[in-house]
């Protein structure tokens, strides 16, 4: 490995690495969305629940769906390889109609820890995880058919 192709910055016991990339660096404004007006906002207790429950999943590959069946409320359903199933029902804020989504559950609780709303526009463009300080995190979805939740009879769980 040749030494002067990497960077790495250390801060106690963390260690940041890069390979340096000759050439024109992408527009990284073009991945951050600029209309996302529909909006969905967990209390602090809630969105606590849901990082922990997301957590539990992230061995998993499969998606985790979001969905909006009852006003108020957000769906998380996650379905394994052997046709098991999770469901998680939490009250929210929300605005707008949601879309029907579906997020890798890891990337989802990364972006919950910056954020407690979540802008969407539709079930194929990237959603934002907003904080009111400002910070915010790009979370992108994955393409899945989606069933909605009525139409999943799994044991079900309740952010509380």
């Amino acid at each position: 490995m040749d030494e002067t192709e990497w960077i790495s910055i250390r801060s106690g016991n963390h260690v940041l690495m890069s390979k340096i990339i000759e050439g024109t660096y992408p527009n990284y404004r073009q991945v951050i969305p600029h209309h996302a007006p529909e909006l969905v906002t967990f209390s602090p207790d809630h969105r606590t629940s849901v990082i922990r429950w997301l957590r539990g999943l992230a061995d998993h590959v499969s998606a985790v769906n979001l969905s909006w069946e009852k006003k108020g409320h957000l769906t998380l359903t996650q379905r394994s390889a052997s046709d098991a199933s999770a469901v998680l029902r939490v009250p929210v804020e929300i605005e707008g109609i949601p879309p029907l989504i579906a997020f890798h559950p890891a990337y989802l609780a990364d972006a919950f820890e910056i954020g407690s709303t979540l802008c969407l526009s539709d079930e194929l463009s990237p959603g934002i995880c907003r904080h009111p300080s400002g910070r915010f995190c790009v979370v992108m979805p994955m393409r899945v058919t989606i069933a909605t939740a009525e139409a999943v009879q799994p044991e079900t769980a309740s952010a509380a």
